[in-house]
């Protein structure tokens, strides 16, 4: 829902009086808790529209889902991630989660995808995080993919289903592991959780932080298939540098509207 007159300028009011600081250099802020220089800096970080869109293997989602990626683990994007995760901004969820649904909505020029994307955006898929454990949730304070969910949707006016996923086992950090090993860390990790309830399965996107191997995206979607679920899509804000894009082919859209919200 759009502020009000009267909460836009109480908020401008008390900027003025408390001066808000750049969530990643503790320069004055000036737009979404950055500062101008560490916005452009992100923004400049986005993929090209060919780099930015693709589709997983079916040797490893057998879906073949399509994808999207903000841009690559690194510089800017990586210091962002990193903030929000490690340093108490959650914040930027709004930042990266917002962006992400707007390059969602962005058409693109494949013709060799149109279809499947068209009908995705037809039958309004749900989004369903990435989990973490009740352990790493209680350390943290919150669910930073549930949180760049949330606010994706609220571009994209796809419904947000929490806890439709849990994690079943507190598993070690991807980060620094081999590919094998990511593969063994999360296996059997994930369980469809309370949120799914006696919903009838449909089609889902899948949205996290970071993809590196596709470990995480394979074992929650192993969960999700299990139950009846298809995975549509995967949304991530950034994709690792070190390995090649899953796929390089964007889709092709007409201009989308914003789909319908369901109750069922």
């Amino acid at each position: 829902m759009a502020k009000s007159w009267v909460s836009r300028s109480i908020e401008a009011l008390s900027d003025l009086v408390w001066q808000r600081s750049c969530e990643l250099c503790d320069r004055p802020a000036k737009h979404q808790g950055l500062c101008l220089a560490c916005d452009r800096r992100l923004l400049a970080s986005q993929l090209p529209l060919e780099q930015r869109w693709g589709r997983l293997p079916a040797n490893l989602v057998s879906s073949a889902p399509l994808f999207l990626a903000w841009g690559l683990y690194d510089g800017s994007l990586k210091r962002s991630i990193a903030a929000l995760k490690y340093e108490s901004h959650p914040k930027l969820a709004a930042t990266l989660g917002q962006g992400l649904g707007r390059l969602w909505l962005t058409p693109g020029t494949d013709r060799a995808i149109a279809t499947p994307w068209q009908q995705l955006d037809r039958s309004a898929p749900w989004v369903i995080p990435i989990p973490l454990h009740e352990a790493r949730l209680q350390k943290r304070g919150f669910n930073q993919a549930e949180l760049l969910a949330k606010h994706f949707c609220d571009v994209t006016g796809h419904r947000l289903i929490p806890n439709a996923l849990q994690r079943i086992r507190d598993t070690q950090a991807q980060f620094g592991l081999g590919q094998g090993d990511r593969a063994a860390n999360v296996q059997g990790a994930f369980a469809l959780g309370p949120g799914l309830g006696q919903q009838r399965p449909r089609s889902v996107i899948l949205l996290d932080d970071i993809y590196t191997s596709g470990a995480t995206v394979q074992a929650a979607s192993h969960s999700l298939r299990a139950g009846g679920w298809t995975v549509a899509a995967v949304v991530v804000v950034a994709r690792s540098a070190q390995r090649p894009a899953p796929g390089t082919h964007p889709p092709t859209r007409s201009a989308p509207t914003r789909p319908k919200r369901r109750d069922s």
